[in-house]
């Protein structure tokens, strides 16, 4: 049940500590032939469309299922960020990229002319490179964040229940799994997995990842070269440390990939 390349990059590992305390054998012909190392393929990977996205909210009976996959959908995090976003990592921006002030109960910053979007504060602790970052809310789902928001607590969790991460996590991914399972009975094509060079069967195509990834694409229609979806999703680039924009830049090119 290991993929391929993480057990490749085992042996790799492996041999290079062994190598360090003194057993040059490692490189030697016959520590190989002693190996059955596998082959890594790659598989052409298939989109989630957004007719299938509909499904997958249609099958949805809880209002937090349902706003969890499409703030996954359209903020591009990873599930373990989502899961340990704080109230006090949302912030309310202006019309000219500034903090606002949240009123008392934050679901009246509608009423403000001046409110333009929620910005996410993605701690870096939170994140897997552990550099810190920053994305948005949609206006698609801007209201029932608002609505949560005015629900819990100053040092609450948003977007889950558990306060364990590894928790949280399971939590969203078995979700996905159940539901996943359920639509393929009337849609097969949510049951296709990979298929090797031998005919076996390994992972399955759609999971909750493949949100991210639609993030990513289709952010490719604001920024033909793909940089957009990936800054946001939180990816690093060659070089990228000497590209710094401005929050308000940032926020007029989410603008621009949300009309997509």
């Amino acid at each position: 049940g290991v993929n391929a390349n993480t057990i490749r990059n085992y042996v790799s590992h492996i041999r290079k500590y062994l190598d360090y305390f003194g057993f040059p054998e490692v490189k030697s012909e016959m520590f190989f032939a002693e190996l059955e190392i596998p082959n890594v393929f790659g598989n052409d990977l298939e989109p989630l469309t957004p007719e299938m996205f509909k499904e997958l909210l249609a099958a949805c009976t809880k209002p937090r299922n349902r706003l969890n996959l499409k703030f996954l959908r359209t903020n591009g995090c990873r599930p373990r960020e989502m899961v340990q976003l704080k109230k006090s990592d949302l912030v309310m921006i202006d019309i000219n990229g500034e903090e606002m002030k949240s009123p008392e109960n934050i679901t009246d910053i509608k009423d403000n002319p001046k409110f333009r979007r929620i910005q996410t504060k993605f701690r870096a602790e939170t994140t897997k490179k552990k550099n810190a970052r920053i994305s948005w809310i949609s206006d698609q789902i801007v209201d029932d964040v608002l609505k949560r928001l005015d629900e819990i607590d100053s040092d609450s969790i948003v977007f889950s229940e558990h306060i364990n991460t590894k928790k949280a996590v399971a939590t969203e991914v078995g979700f996905f799994q159940r539901i996943r399972k359920r639509l393929g009975k009337s849609n097969p094509k949510w049951l296709e997995r990979f298929v090797d060079s031998k005919g076996r069967k390994g992972a399955f195509k759609y999971k909750l990842y493949s949100t991210r990834s639609m993030f990513i694409t289709d952010c490719m229609s604001a920024d033909k070269q793909g940089n957009l979806g990936h800054y946001l999703a939180g990816h690093k680039k060659y070089m990228g440390v000497y590209e710094r924009l401005t929050p308000k830049k940032k926020l007029d090119l989410y603008n621009k990939a949300e009309e997509f």
